[in-house]
C-alpha cells in the first residue's frame, strides 16, 4: 500500500492535539445538595492553557442565578507559568505532527515511510506525554490554596464532601479535563503511528518489492 495513503493516524492525532490548547486540562466541580432533592446549586472552575472560568450553575432550588467569570491566573501564584510551558509543549508537538503528517503525503515510494518521518511522529508524541505528566505533577501544586474553592484539593483528582447545615451537603471532586485527555490520546495516537512506520511498513515494503521482482520475472519469461 503506498505510504502516502497513510496519513490518517497523524491527522487523527492533529484533530485531538489541537482542540486540546483550547480546552480545560484541569476542572474542579462543586455542587450542593439537599437530601431527597437533589443538586440545588452547581460550579465548575475550568482550567484551560490560555485562560480559565469560573461557571455558576443555578437550578430552580436556588435563589443564586447562573453565571460564568474568567479566572485571574495572575491571582494564583505559579499557575501561569506551568500552563504556558505546557502549552508550549503542546503546540510544539502538533508542530511536529503536521510536519509528519505533510511528510507521509509527500513520499512518493511504494510502501516506504522516511525513518524521520517515523522519528517525527514519536518526537511529537513525547512531548504531548511530558505535557501531561507535567501538568499532572506540578498544576496541583500551583494550585493549592486556590482562592474561592472550598474544601482541601490536593493532588491531580480527587473528590471530598461534607455537611453545611443538616439536610445539605456539600460535594466537590477535580482532575483532568477535555483537553488533557485529548493530549494522552493524541499522545497515544502519534507513538503508534511512529512504530507503524518503523515495524510494519518496511515488513510491507519487502512483501510488496518481493511480488513486483517475481510478476516481473515471470512477465519477461512469458
Amino acid at each position: 500500500m503506498p505510504a502516502r495513503e497513510w496519513p490518517v493516524a497523524g491527522m487523527v492525532a492533529l484533530a485531538m492535539v489541537l482542540p486540546a490548547l483550547a480546552l480545560p486540562w484541569w476542572t474542579v466541580i462543586g455542587s450542593e445538595r439537599l437530601v431527597f432533592v437533589g443538586e440545588i446549586l452547581g460550579s465548575a472552575w475550568d482550567f484551560g492553557l490560555f485562560g480559565g472560568a469560573y461557571v455558576v450553575r443555578s437550578t430552580e432550588y436556588s435563589t443564586m442565578p447562573s453565571s460564568a467569570a474568567p479566572i485571574d491566573y495572575e491571582a494564583i501564584e505559579g499557575v501561569r507559568p506551568v500552563l504556558l510551558f505546557v502549552a508550549g509543549l503542546t503546540v510544539l508537538a502538533a508542530a511536529l505532527g503536521t510536519m509528519a503528517v505533510m511528510r507521509r503525503i509527500g513520499v512518493r515510494q511504494r510502501g516506504r515511510a522516511s525513518p524521520s518521518t517515523a522519528l517525527l511522529s514519536i518526537a511529537a508524541s513525547t512531548l504531548a506525554l511530558f505535557a501531561i505528566l507535567y501538568t499532572a505533577v506540578f498544576l496541583p501544586v500551583a494550585l493549592e490554596g486556590i482562592p474561592g474553592i472550598p474544601g482541601a484539593v490536593a493532588g491531580f483528582s480527587g473528590s471530598d464532601s461534607w455537611w453545611i447545615t443538616r439536610g445539605l451537603r456539600y460535594v466537590i471532586s477535580w482532575g483532568p479535563g477535555a483537553g488533557w485527555f485529548l493530549a494522552l490520546g493524541a499522545a497515544i495516537v502519534f507513538l503508534a503511528d511512529g512504530l507503524f512506520s518503523i515495524l510494519v511498513l518496511p515488513r510491507w515494503s519487502w512483501r510488496a518489492d518481493g511480488r513486483s521482482i517475481l510478476a516481473g520475472g515471470r512477465s519477461g519469461r512469458l
